[in-house]
């Protein structure tokens, strides 16, 4: 590591106004000692500006098996949020921490890992262990700070020193809840949307009557279980496919004209013949109604009546059978008559 004029003209004995860390006071490494000066002294210029960000310095012993951190420095704006002198503040940190969130950069995607504070606690060493090997760390930490809860993204260099054993973090904390906040109302939101629309869905697909949606072109955008049950095909096929393609074509003409006339006030009712996949004719009652939607699109509730048609036909031959029965009868009765 190299080392700038001034840190080279640093005594190793030297130590900051106020410091309270543990380094300097130690036997070290005098480069470990002029670089932790050198990096006290430069946050402290940055601070002066009075910026919102919240520096410092952590350490920790590589040797070291519970490998408990401290701080070499922390801005004074750290220590008042915290309420926390600088030796007392990774324990109070620690405690305040409910969950940390990591950003695992895979290609052109993002995947967001959220570890609990249990996790955090168990896996300390290996946590830590991956950082002195990036060089770098990039986190989230959602902390509880008395009755309320804050978000601070974390932003740190990493820099080993293996003469001594000791690992240096030089970081940034910035206040990021209200971009938190939105993001967790927005999952809040997608979550409820999509409880929503599972429970749609079901409704959609245990309706007893077939339902086909389209655009307004007729091209079929979705489809509930019975509408496969019924024309034969499975969603993906029927997806595939215009209502027209399974109307008989006598019916087309009919059908087109009346949707002309729909609108989201005026629904369109309609008996018409249709197709299935197996050339079956089905006798269908449709009601069609356009959904306020962008762009638009036509629900077709379809009931299959073949078997009202079926019972219709039988209740007009019995009425028929029924009616040339009595006229049968009258004309033996006058036949009778004419005869005595």
């Amino acid at each position: 590591m190299q080392l700038t004029e001034h840190e080279k003209h640093t005594e190793t004995n030297d130590i900051p106004f106020h410091y309270q860390g543990r380094l300097l006071k130690q036997d070290r490494s005098p480069l470990l000692k002029k670089c932790i000066f050198s990096y006290i002294e430069k946050l402290k210029a940055i601070n002066e500006f009075l910026l919102p960000s919240i520096l410092y310095i952590a350490a920790w012993e590589n040797n070291n098996k519970t490998n408990d951190i401290w701080y070499e420095y922390a801005g004074e704006n750290f220590q008042h949020l915290f309420d926390s002198d600088v030796k007392n503040l990774p324990e109070i940190f620690r405690n305040s921490v409910i969950d940390r969130k990591i950003y695992l950069k895979n290609e052109n995607k993002v995947k967001i890992q959220t570890q609990n504070k249990n996790f955090l606690l168990n896996k300390k060493i290996s946590i830590r262990t991956e950082l002195e090997n990036s060089g770098f760390n990039e986190a989230v930490y959602k902390i509880k700070i008395k009755d309320h809860i804050i978000w601070l993204k974390d932003q740190a260099v990493v820099i080993p020193f293996e003469e001594d054993k000791i690992t240096v973090s030089i970081g940034n904390l910035t206040n990021v809840t209200k971009e938190m906040e939105a993001e967790e109302s927005r999952k809040k939101a997608e979550k409820a949307l999509a409880k929503k629309e599972k429970l749609l869905r079901a409704l959609f697909n245990q309706a007893y009557d077939p339902i086909v949606i389209t655009d307004l072109k007729g091209k079929i955008l979705d489809c509930n279980e019975k509408a496969e049950a019924v024309f034969g095909y499975s969603r993906k096929d029927m997806l595939r496919h215009n209502y027209k393609n399974f109307l008989v074509p006598e019916e087309l003409e009919k059908l087109e004209k009346q949707i002309k006339n729909l609108s989201l006030s005026k629904p369109v009712k309609t008996e018409i013949l249709i197709y299935s996949k197996s050339k079956e004719m089905i006798s269908t009652e449709i009601n069609i109604v356009e959904i306020d939607n962008t762009p638009p699109v036509i629900q077709c509730l379809i009931r299959d009546i073949s078997e009202k048609k079926e019972l219709e036909k039988e209740r007009v031959k019995r009425s028929k059978f029924e009616l040339l029965s009595t006229m049968a009868s009258g004309i033996a009765h006058d036949i009778n008559n004419i005869l005595s």
